[in-house]
């Protein structure tokens, strides 16, 4: 993954900006291009969604309006401004357009429309989509990353509300030999060597043909990067439980990022009876890189 351009969908809230610091850190080593991007629902696409506008609905309208644009506005400058100071404290030039002469340069887009539509369009654009966590509460951040992972088939890396210190030091690469795995692994070649350490860890799983992690070790191997296994566990066991056990192997090694394919099983199956990455994505206090 040669990576020139990281987009950021923006939530307008506070942990926007731990998603911009995340995507300053992994731009700068190639001098690549951070894109904020604030996606406004258009009023008139929200009140079609819910199935208003006819008869006696046409009376609430106005006002409903009028406040689905007030709280637009709100978000575009809450977000704006998170976008500013975040600029302002690194001295990241703002640019609209390739120049290869730059370092680290930052822009800013705002769009009304569709956000799911808005979002993907902008991340088929972008080498890599920086999403915040999931937070314990429903929110935006999960439409952003599915829209992200699925409708523009692009790595998504999580932000934490907090990043580690140095989030270069100690990767954990979950391999189990998927087509998502093996997705993962090739679009992080170029990444993976800025680490200190990177592990792999490779779990098996129930209904699933045994992998075996040598084979992940030596394909990094031909690329510079010495990776030792990780070794937790024997026997096989649901996704769930899986994940549990890849955060608990990846603090073991104090893992600073954490790099998998995402919903081996599908997307829909896990939000119903559990998975690994349903559950790394609400539990893991780490960057998380995800391909699917």
């Amino acid at each position: 993954m040669s990576l020139k351009s990281v987009l950021v969908p923006m939530t307008a809230a506070p942990i926007d900006r731990a998603a911009l610091d995340l995507a300053l850190a992994l731009a700068r080593p190639t001098d690549a291009h951070v894109e904020a991007l604030y996606a406004r629902r258009d009023p008139r696409e929200a009140i079609a969604y819910a199935g208003m506008g006819t008869g006696a609905d046409m009376v609430a309208i106005g006002p409903i309006m009028e406040q689905l644009e007030r709280e637009g506005r709100e978000g575009s400058e809450r977000a704006r401004g998170t976008f500013d100071a975040w600029r302002a404290a690194h001295a990241v030039a703002e640019a609209v357009k390739p120049d290869p002469y730059a370092h680290v340069t930052g822009g800013w887009r705002e769009e009304t429309g569709m956000r799911d539509q808005t979002v993907m369009q902008a991340a088929a654009r972008a080498d890599l989509v920086v999403c915040p966590a999931l937070q314990s509460e429903p929110g935006p951040e999960q439409e952003l990353l599915e829209t992200a992972l699925f409708g523009a088939a692009r790595p998504v890396v999580t932000a934490p509300a907090r990043l580690p210190a140095d989030p270069f030091r100690h990767a954990v690469l979950a391999w189990n030999g998927s087509h998502e795995a093996n997705r993962a692994l090739a679009a992080t070649l170029a990444l993976l060597p800025r680490f200190e350490t990177v592990h792999v860890f490779c779990r098996a799983e129930s209904h699933r043909a045994p992998a075996f992690p040598n084979d992940a070790v030596e394909l990094l191997a031909w690329h510079g990067v010495k990776a030792q296994i990780l070794s937790f566990g024997a026997s096989k066991a649901s996704g769930e439980a899986i994940g549990a056990e890849l955060l608990k192997a990846a603090q073991s090694v104090d893992a600073s990022f954490l790099i998998m394919g995402a919903y081996t099983h599908g997307r829909v199956r896990q939000m119903v009876f559990g998975g690994a990455t349903h559950h790394i994505l609400h539990h893991a206090a780490m960057p998380v890189l995800l391909v699917h």
